[in-house]
Order: structure tokens, then C-alpha cells, then sequence
């Protein structure tokens, strides 16, 4: 499939797949792959197709979430919302992105999205160059969360929620500031991690986490 380059994302791509015979397009994206605590969240927005050829104006406020505000991103997921045929999210705990690395728990989360789907989904767009072993055809699309509405929709929703969540945990942990650093790997994170350890909520596998807990007192030598 071609995909042409585009300033903002439209439904260019749903409109090809729908062409070719699909009916139930779903885009999917993910928030927290690099994070070194909380879970990834792995999220899927559907629209309907009759929606392909004239979507509704506001519409046009979605994008990629690093693209929108922080501000403005709850807003803009009550769009998507409001017009999505069905959309989800799903997290992915830490013991599982730990256990089958990174790639591997997203490919997770879409089989979970997947099972939850109420409707005879016939089409994934991947944000990504993913190639994973899933039970209906897909298409990974480099940056598709610029280019697909229904990704950069899923990346919205991804972002939202997750933040919503991980900011949560500063209650469960005081000291930790999750608030702050939403799980990333800050300097100030990683110096808090020194000083505290790390919480359930920390994955394990991921540097520098996995340099700390075995070696522990070298960690920061040389940071300024």
C-alpha cells in the first residue's frame, strides 16, 4: 500500500483499506515503551467507515498525542470518543513487559484488545514497524500515528489514560514523585530510585533499573 507523507492524519489509509474489502478497520497505538515503571498501555480506536469520506470537522484536532498539548489531550479524547464505533485500552503489567521484552508485550496487548473487540474486526493499522503473529491481517505504518486518524486516535486515548493511571501511584508511593515523571526515566527518577529502591511498579529489565539492582553503588558515580 502506498502511504503518501501528510501534515495531518486522515483517514487516507482506512479509505484504502476499505476499498479493498475490509469493514472493520481498528488503529492501534501504544504509551510507556520507554517508561521505567508502570505499564504499557496498548490502545485500539475503531470508527465507522461511513465516517472515511466526510469525517466530522472536529476531527481534525486529533493527532499524535506528542503533537497536542498536554493540556489539551482530555479534550481531545472525548472527541474520539464521541465518535469512535468502539475504542479501549489495555495495560500491560511490568512482570509481563519483563518477562517477553518490550516488542513482545505489545504484541500482548493487541491479542487482548483483539479478544475484547465486540464487532468482527477485519483490519489492524500498527503505528510502527511491527511484525507480529496475529489472527487477522495488519499493516505497520512508520509514524502511522501521523498519518491514520484511528492510530492517533488510539495514541491519544494510550497517553491519557496511562497518565491518568501512573499519576495515581503517587498516593501508593509517596516520594517517588509519579506525578512528575509519569514512570520516565528522568535524572531525578533515576536518583530518587537510588535513594528509595524500586517499587512493584518498576520494570526490572530495563536499564539503567537492571544496572542498579546489580550493581547498586556505581550506578550514579559518574553522573555530574
Amino acid at each position: 500500500m502506498n502511504i503518501s507523507p501528510q501534515s495531518l492524519p486522515d483517514f487516507s489509509i482506512e479509505l484504502q483499506c476499505r476499498d479493498n474489502g475490509r469493514s472493520f478497520i481498528g488503529g492501534i497505538d501504544e504509551a510507556g515503551r520507554g517508561a521505567l515503571a508502570g505499564p504499557l498501555a496498548v490502545a485500539m480506536v475503531m470508527y465507522d467507515k461511513s465516517l472515511f469520506n466526510s469525517p466530522p470537522v472536529n476531527l481534525a484536532e486529533i493527532n499524535d498525542s506528542k503533537k497536542v498539548a498536554k493540556k489539551k489531550r482530555a479534550g481531545v479524547l472525548e472527541l474520539v470518543k464521541s465518535n469512535a464505533l468502539w475504542c479501549d485500552c489495555v495495560f500491560v503489567s511490568p512482570d509481563i513487559i519483563d518477562r517477553y521484552n518490550i516488542n513482545g508485550a505489545t504484541e500482548y496487548g493487541i491479542h487482548e484488545l483483539i479478544r475484547r473487540v465486540p464487532v468482527a474486526l477485519d483490519f489492524i493499522i500498527l503505528d510502527g514497524t511491527f511484525r507480529f503473529s496475529l489472527p487477522l491481517p495488519y499493516l505497520s505504518v512508520k509514524k502511522g500515528d501521523s498519518k491514520s486518524l484511528s492510530v492517533a486516535s488510539a495514541s491519544i486515548l494510550a497517553k491519557v489514560t496511562r497518565d491518568t493511571h501512573v499519576a495515581g501511584f503517587e498516593h501508593m508511593y509517596p516520594g517517588y514523585k509519579f506525578g512528575e515523571h509519569m514512570g520516565y526515566g528522568t535524572l531525578a527518577h533515576r536518583q530518587i530510585l537510588m535513594e528509595r529502591g524500586p517499587t512493584p511498579e518498576h520494570r526490572r529489565s530495563y536499564e539503567p533499573l537492571a544496572s542498579m539492582l546489580r550493581y547498586p553503588c556505581t550506578l550514579f558515580q559518574n553522573e555530574n
